[in-house]
C-alpha cells in the first residue's frame, strides 16, 4: 500500500544517514530527537501544534562530535529528556530538558564509557525515575541503568541482566 501524497510532511530532506529518531508527544505536541547528518550534532525539534502540522525550529542539545545516535526520547518528570550514544567517545550520554517544552537543555552526562557502549538505546520511566537500556559492544552485553532520582545528581545503579 503507498502513502497517499500529502498525507505526509517532510521535516527535513538529506541523502545522509541519520541514524535512529525517536517521537513522543511533549507537552501535548509531537516531538522528535535525532542526529542532524547536517552537523552531526543531536537536535531535538517540537511541533507548534498538537497535530504536527507546523514545527518549530530545532535545538542543538548536544555537539560537538557525532552526537545523538540511536537517540531515545521521553518525557521524565514533565520534562523532555533523551538518552543516545556518543559515537566519537563510543559512550552513552543522557540529557534532560529544563522546561517542559524543551526550548531549553542542561549538559549531558556520560553515563557509561566503559569500552563502546550506548548502541540501540531505549529510554523509559521505571518507578519513577529514568531508566536506559543499551547495547555495550565490547562486551557483547544488553546493559540496564537507571537513575536513583529524577531531580537530584545523576547517581547511577547497575543491575545486572542475565546473558
Amino acid at each position: 500500500m503507498k502513502v497517499p501524497s500529502g498525507s505526509y510532511r517532510v521535516l527535513a530532506a538529506s541523502s545522509a544517514n541519520s541514524g535512529a529518531t525517536s517521537l513522543v508527544i511533549v507537552n501535548g505536541n509531537p516531538a522528535i530527537a535525532y542526529n542532524d547528518p547536517a552537523t552531526s550534532a543531536l537536535n531535538y525539534v517540537r511541533a507548534t501544534d498538537a497535530s504536527g502540522a507546523s514545527w518549530g525550529t530545532p535545538v542543538p542539545v548536544d555537539s560537538p562530535g557525532t552526537v545523538g545516535q540511536f537517540a531515545s526520547l521521553f518525557v521524565v518528570n514533565g520534562n523532555p529528556a533523551i538518552s543516545y550514544y556518543d559515537a566519537s567517545n563510543g559512550n552513552l550520554k543522557y540529557v534532560r530538558a529544563s522546561d517542559a517544552s524543551g526550548a531549553t537543555w542542561g549538559g549531558a552526562v556520560t553515563l557509561d564509557s566503559a569500552g563502546v557502549v550506548g548502541t540501540y538505546a531505549s529510554l523509559k520511566v521505571v518507578n519513577g525515575t529514568p531508566a536506559i537500556s543499551y547495547y555495550d559492544a565490547s562486551n557483547r552485553k544488553l546493559k540496564f541503568i537507571r537513575q536513583n532520582s529524577v531531580l537530584g545528581p545523576i547517581t547511577i545503579n547497575w543491575i545486572a541482566l542475565p546473558p
